[in-house]
């Protein structure tokens, strides 16, 4: 199956199961709720995404579609699994992939936590014991760790105040660009190198609602707008009072790769400066001039730093060497294989 194609059917499943259960309990609104995509319930490959989202189908089909006790159990264990081991591999790493911090698809891991957080939040309040307790830190931990990185990415002020630039895997656009329109209080001020999806969830989570102005239904969960799905569940989780735990409290993660991050008075710099050999067509720097409001990314292995008398950096550390299965063929940019 082409991986465009399984984001797809995924995508629909998570969309159809929030749009027939109500928050916070999840009750049924339809007399027989269904997922219009069993088949990529089944089966282990595909890419870290499409692994966190099909953890998330499965949870919510063998609970709250057709409840299985015993797949619904495993179902729970073994999403709290894969949160739990990227605390060894790398926050996003999975397998042989790094994700780490991607633009391109950072919305379907959004799709995912948020639907997780739904989930887990509702089965810790009505199954007791393991594994439900963990599963609902485990997200939340989840959360609370990317949250800490995009706050080191976060722009302060300037057109592009509240959007998260940082350098990352599986980046489609790499080069500058400056100014544009809208801003803070006004119209999104939309742009090719940050994720607006990203900068919107980030946004509701740090401070309860997000400083542009949206259309009137970009928070509806619609079929036609899979990709903005992660926004609309991360406002329903406010609206319904579940909230994010304490995802305000700075915890960064380890990452696969070592990132810096420089923070300036007028702008910030992050760059893998180990580069990042597990990951997909990453950009290893990236750059904000709040003033100007510059955006860049490079996917240049080594450049001049776009600052002079750089600062102190913030260190994200990297995962213990060995823990990913990529090790084996550290080149920068290896392609991960083709998922099944």
């Amino acid at each position: 199956m082409a991986a465009g194609q399984l984001n797809r059917l995924l995508g629909q499943n998570t969309v159809q199961f929030h749009q027939q259960h109500s928050l916070p309990d999840l009750k049924s609104t339809v007399k027989t709720p269904s997922l219009p995509n069993l088949s990529a319930l089944s089966g282990g490959g595909g890419t870290p995404n499409q692994k966190a989202e099909r953890l998330a189908n499965r949870v919510a089909f063998y609970h709250f579609v057709q409840p299985d006790a015993t797949r619904g159990k495993q179902a729970a264990k073994d999403t709290a699994r894969f949160f739990k081991d990227q605390l060894l591999t790398g926050h996003q790493c999975v397998g042989d992939g790094d994700e780490a911090l991607t633009p391109s698809h950072g919305p379907v891991w959004l799709r995912a936590v948020m639907s997780l957080r739904i989930t887990s939040y509702a089965l810790a309040r009505t199954h007791a014991g393991q594994p439900y307790p963990e599963l609902e830190m485990r997200v939340l931990q989840w959360i609370r760790h990317h949250t800490s990185l995009n706050r080191l990415g976060e722009v302060p002020g300037g057109m592009h105040q509240g959007k998260v630039l940082l350098p990352g895997a599986r980046t489609d656009i790499a080069r500058c660009v400056t100014g544009g329109t809208g801003g803070p209080n006004g119209k999104y001020p939309a742009d090719p190198l940050t994720d607006q999806v990203t900068n919107i969830v980030h946004q509701l989570i740090v401070n309860g609602a997000v400083p542009w102005t949206l259309g009137r239904d970009f928070f509806k969960l619609q079929q036609t707008a899979q990709d903005l799905a992660g926004a609309a569940l991360a406002r329903s989780i406010l609206d319904a009072k579940i909230g994010f735990g304490t995802a305000r409290e700075p915890e960064l993660p380890v990452l696969r790769s070592r990132l810096l991050v420089y923070r300036l008075p007028d702008g910030h710099w992050g760059t893998f400066p180990d580069l990042m050999p597990c990951a997909l067509d990453p950009s290893y720097h990236a750059w904000a001039k709040y003033s100007t409001s510059e955006l860049c990314r490079s996917k240049i292995p080594v450049i001049a730093p776009p600052f002079p008398n750089l600062p102190e950096p913030v260190e994200v550390n990297a995962a213990p060497a060995g823990t990913a299965a990529c090790n084996a063929s550290e080149r920068p940019g290896r392609r991960p294989p083709e998922p099944a």
